[in-house]
Formats: structure tokens, sequence, C-alpha cells
């Protein structure tokens, strides 16, 4: 986008100058076409010089449109080479988007594949971490167990001592 408004500033430019050296241009023809009524005016009397000063003012009329004619034709020039060169600058500008939307692409594809692959490593990563986890806790579940039966084994005998003391003292007492 800012191609296109580069492109219609230049062509903007190149039309007001243009048109600022055909205003100037006619203003000239003007001036020359006002400098023969004031020489036909003011030279009524004079028929013989007046012949050699038509003839001169005649021959700057065309030489002034000869000019003009040269310059409107320069410019044509010039705003046709323009007009190429800025096809030519959209060009390389196309072409540049066109490289930086492929190097986008393979960025991303790359990025995608990479991610990818950290994703499964990490996957690999936790299914040990959940392996390890696992075989920690079936440890300690063992630990607890074996421990939870000394437990119960040592409460189980000091009950029975108690008991067997108990009834024994009960005997003793009856007896």
């Amino acid at each position: 986008m800012q191609t296109d408004m580069v492109v219609l500033l230049i062509v903007v430019v190149a039309s007001l100058a243009a048109a600022v050296f055909s205003f100037m241009t006619l203003l000239h023809v003007r001036a020359s076409e006002r400098r023969l009524e004031q020489m036909k005016t003011g030279q009524h009397d004079l028929a013989s010089g007046q012949a050699s000063v038509e003839d001169k003012i005649d021959s700057e009329l065309r030489h002034t449109r000869e000019q003009v004619g040269t310059s409107i034709e320069g410019l044509d020039r010039r705003l046709v080479d323009m007009s190429g060169q800025i096809g030519g600058v959209k060009e390389a500008m196309a072409h540049l988007e066109s490289k930086t939307m492929e190097t986008l692409g393979n960025t991303r594809v790359a990025e995608e594949k990479s991610f990818s692959e950290m994703q499964s490593r990490l996957v690999v990563s936790l299914r040990g971490v959940q392996d390890s986890v696992s075989q920690q806790l079936i440890a300690i579940r063992d630990d607890n167990n074996k421990s939870l039966e000394k437990m119960r084994a040592t409460v189980d005998e000091k009950l029975q001592k108690t008991l067997d003391e108990r009834i024994t003292q009960s005997f003793q007492l009856v007896n």
C-alpha cells in the first residue's frame, strides 16, 4: 500500500510539474501575442515596418510553440520513464513480499517441527517421571504395609500379654 502511495505521489508531482510548465509557456505565448497586438496597434502608421515586425513576432511565436511542444514531449518521455520505474519498483516490492512470505512460511514450519519434537521429548520425560513416581509409591506402600504389620504384631503381642496377665490375676484373686 505504501508503494502505491509513493507511485501516486510521484505521478502527482510529475503532473503538477507538467501543468506548471504548460501554464508558464501559455503565459509566455500570451505575452508574445500581447506584444504582437501592441506592435500591430502602435505600428499602423508604419506600414513598411509592420510587415517585418509581424514576421518577427510570427517567428517568435513559432519558436515558442516549438519549445512548448519539445518541452511537452520531454515531460511525456519523463512520465513514461517514471511509470516504467514505478512498475519496476512494484515488481521488486511484489518479489520482496513473495520472498518474505516464503521465509515466514519456512520459519513457521521449522518452529512447528521444533515444537512437535520438544513436545515429544516432554511426553517421554513425563512418562519416565510418572513411572519413577509410581515405583516409589509402590515401594513406600510396601514399606508402610510391612511397618503396619510389625505394629499390629507388636500390639497383638502386648494385648495378649496384658490379657494373659489379667486372666492370671483374676484366677489368683478367685483362688
